[in-house]
């Protein structure tokens, strides 16, 4: 996933805005409830980090 320019994509495929700013509410949820992946410190596996990722408010 890449932020560029305001606008989130992944790969080739960019997200509306209500898209990202909905994806960007649940990263900020998640790794507040202290959810992370291994590679920054967390002790979360990828499952764990989608998982919280999807079931995160979406308000």
């Amino acid at each position: 996933m890449t932020f560029e320019l305001g606008v989130y994509s992944f790969g080739n495929t960019p997200l509306v805005p209500d898209q990202a700013a909905r994806l960007h509410k649940a990263i900020e949820s998640t790794t507040a409830a202290g959810i992370l992946p291994r590679d920054v410190g967390g002790t979360a596996s990828t499952g764990d980090v989608t998982t919280a990722l999807i079931d995160a408010p979406h308000a």
